[in-house]
């Protein structure tokens, strides 16, 4: 029997990568890292918006809290002069 030579599946026997695939690879990383840094503003502008909503139905929240802790004259005034504006 004659033994063959073992090889790495590439001509000369040599391991490591071509230049072909580290560029491939470089391409494919460099569209993923673009892609991700495109999706920055859009995340900025929700959690701004997101923000924006938290704080005002925290201020609701309070407004209606004292609305509701406060006595009913106060709030509507006596009768005949209107609603208390103070």
């Amino acid at each position: 029997m004659k033994n063959l030579p073992t090889t790495t599946g590439r001509a000369g026997g040599k391991g490591g990568f071509s230049l072909v695939e580290v560029a491939v690879a470089s391409g494919i990383a460099a569209i993923g890292i673009i892609l991700l840094f495109s999706l920055l503003p859009s995340g900025l502008t929700m959690f701004r918006d997101s923000m924006t909503v938290t704080m005002s139905s925290q201020i609701a929240q309070r407004l209606i809290h004292e609305a509701v802790q406060t006595d009913y004259d106060v709030l509507v005034g006596a009768p005949g002069e209107g609603p208390a504006l103070s």
